[in-house]
């Protein structure tokens, strides 16, 4: 998979001013198959996957307060107005997420009791895919997001391709070949023969004697 690397929500808000340029962070291994932790509850996975989908309907319709509202405590220490949390998350490079059609959701790993990392596939209305890992966080109010990692997956790129080479297909198809003309050949002149004159032969042979 051709992966490439955002900064955690967290990592991008927090510890820069809005509008700082983006850096470059580590990648973040996938979570694997989530297996209860010794001596805890089977977590309910449905508790903070609804949180995340609220969050992503949130920014798909442009509701800052409502987006803001599913991110962790720090966020709001960080913005007071919804808005200019809205816009840095737009200027951060996670406009696939407001601009997807869909979302599903994958493994999970529970890191302890209140901590999860979540795999959730995003298809944009192009059809391209894009997988993040989402960071959570339990707090008093319920689950909360503390970050995501976004990447565009080969599956998204392969889709582009096959766009491409289906609509250079139908272009082909429209494309109307020339007519080829057979060359042209320049009209024979009639040649006529002289007609021979008897006199004339005659009068040779008669010389020659």
């Amino acid at each position: 998979m051709l992966r490439r690397s955002w900064l955690s929500l967290f990592l991008v808000l927090m510890s820069a001013p809005v509008g700082a340029q983006e850096a470059s962070a580590p990648n973040v291994d996938p979570p694997s198959a989530s297996v209860p932790l010794a001596g805890q509850p089977a977590p309910n996975a449905a508790d903070w996957q609804d949180v995340i989908a609220a969050q992503i309907q949130a920014f798909r319709d442009h509701d800052a307060p409502k987006a803001l509202s599913f991110a962790g405590a720090a966020f709001h220490q960080s913005y007071a107005d919804p808005q200019a949390f809205f816009d840095a998350i737009m200027r951060s490079g996670y406009a696939p997420i407001m601009q997807s059609a869909s979302q599903s959701f994958g493994r999970y790993q529970m890191l302890d009791a209140e901590h999860v990392v979540q795999e959730v596939k995003l298809t944009g209305t192009d059809q391209t895919v894009y997988e993040a890992v989402y960071q959570m966080a339990k707090e008093a109010g319920g689950w909360r997001v503390y970050g995501v990692e976004l990447a565009k997956t080969q599956a998204g790129l392969e889709n582009k391709i096959r766009d491409l080479e289906r609509e250079k297909a139908l272009l082909a198809e429209r494309k109307v070949e020339p007519v080829k003309e057979e060359p042209k050949t320049a009209a024979k002149k009639p040649t006529t023969t002289p007609a021979k004159s008897t006199t004339s032969k005659k009068s040779t042979t008669k010389k020659k004697k």
